[in-house]
């Protein structure tokens, strides 16, 4: 482990400011850890990239849907 740590809590109130104060970043909670701490994710785009998220997720999932085709096909 380094020299120093940084503890949860610290990282957390960061993470949440850089969303709050940034157009170019999405904070996103998806679970709980086992210390029921929040897990986060923290997404970077262009501002216009975070507000069609679903629709570029649903377009990747369909590229990666073609690609296992073409795949069982070779």
């Amino acid at each position: 482990m380094g020299e120093q740590s940084t503890y949860y809590s610290s990282i957390e109130n960061y993470i949440k400011e850089l969303s709050i104060t940034s157009d170019r970043v999405k904070l996103v909670t998806y679970g709980k850890t086992y210390e029921n701490r929040s897990l986060y994710l923290l997404v970077f785009s262009s501002p216009e990239n975070l507000l069609n998220l679903e629709s570029i997720r649903i377009n990747h999932l369909k590229l990666m849907n073609s690609n296992d085709s073409q795949a069982k096909e070779i």
